[in-house]
């Protein structure tokens, strides 16, 4: 059997969670869940050990993507990828 990259979307904008979701899942991948903020996130992450992140920056209860990425990168964790809508210079240096 063929193992599948499993994938941890933490976006909280339900729509954009969903359509991220099946456009994985038509590109063969599995998506292990959906946070909308970083507790849901690393419960995840802990009980589903996912190889792969697409995290939004701006999240539910003003939870920043940003410091789940380094937390993520600096322990060897999963990759990642940020997602946002955002153009400020400012985040893209942090990110």
């Amino acid at each position: 059997m063929e193992k599948t990259i499993s994938v941890l979307i933490v976006e909280d904008e339900r729509l954009i969670a969903m359509m991220l979701r099946q456009m994985l899942e038509k590109g063969g991948f599995t998506v292990c869940g959906i946070a909308p903020n970083l507790s849901e996130a690393s419960r995840i992450i802990e009980t589903q050990n996912p190889n792969f992140a697409l995290i939004d920056i701006h999240l539910e209860n003003d939870d920043n993507g940003i410091e789940l990425g380094k937390h993520l990168y600096n322990n060897k964790i999963a990759f990642f990828v940020y997602l946002t809508a955002y153009t400020d210079k400012d985040i893209y240096e942090e990110a």
